[in-house]
């Protein structure tokens, strides 16, 4: 055991070995894989896309991720997390209530199926 830290195994530990190596494999099957980052990455542009025509094109809106899916540390299962802020200045003055902005992303998206 190491005095400093009494969780850390020795450097020359079997164990610690051992664990290197699961860690290792652990990570490699919950990482995201080539064909994941594809998906997301089509799915976030089609998504964009719908809000960015809803709200006034992408002078109008900034559409982005945040969250575990920029930092390639999400899960298989997880979601992509966005944020939409509308700029102010472009196109005239964009005062809308957050309703009425849902309620037109909702009528892009039932439309885009």
């Amino acid at each position: 055991m190491n005095p400093q830290n009494p969780l850390l195994l020795p450097q020359n530990s079997p164990l610690r070995a051992a664990e290197e190596v699961f860690i290792n494999y652990f990570l490699k099957r919950v990482a995201p894989t080539p064909e994941s980052e594809k998906r997301r990455e089509g799915i976030f542009t089609q998504i964009k896309g719908v809000i960015e025509n809803a709200l006034g094109g992408p002078l109008a809106v900034a559409v982005m991720r945040y969250g575990s899916d920029p930092l390639k540390t999400y899960l298989p299962e997880s979601d992509v997390d966005i944020t939409v802020i509308l700029k102010d200045g472009t196109h005239g003055s964009i005062e809308r209530s957050a309703l009425t902005q849902l309620k037109l992303i909702r009528t892009a998206l039932e439309s885009y199926n």
